[in-house]
């Protein structure tokens, strides 16, 4: 109850997040940032759903580690649902729905919450750009 009333304040902090990642990440032809607004709906910004343009499942998987060397915690929000077991056992199969896997293979979650700070937004900033340079390396 005392973040609802708090709500426009919490709003405002995460949408000032968002901008601040979209910004920085826009500009960068390796990602993909979200929307948060359109001409007939706004998004909480509860969740920062970045995407990887033109890296595999793999890669996305090992910029989930070398994000978590650098302390920062990231994860894939959103599992298609022809991937989940019940699906799969009803006969849903992930190949049916190419823009679904696309999209899943090439994201990974920021921190975006209320209470981060700016320096935290910069330090996600600065290890996103780091571990895409790790992942552009040649082995």
């Amino acid at each position: 109850l005392i973040q609802l009333r708090e709500y426009n304040e919490i709003l405002e902090r995460r949408r000032s997040v968002f901008d601040t990642y979209n910004a920085q990440f826009g500009p960068d032809e390796r990602l993909i940032c979200p929307l948060n607004s359109d001409d007939e709906r706004s998004s909480s910004c509860h969740f920062y759903a970045l995407r990887l343009n033109g890296y595999s499942e793999p890669q996305r998987d090992r910029m989930i580690e070398l994000m978590a060397d650098q302390g920062i915690n990231t994860n894939v929000h959103y599992l298609p649902l022809p991937m989940l077991t019940a699906y799969k056992n009803r006969g849903y199969d992930i190949n049916d729905y190419p823009d679904s896997y696309s999209t899943y293979k090439a994201e990974i979650t920021l921190p975006i919450f209320n209470a981060i700070t700016d320096e935290q937004v910069q330090a996600v900033i600065d290890a996103v750009f780091h571990c895409l340079d790790q992942l552009d390396k040649k082995p």
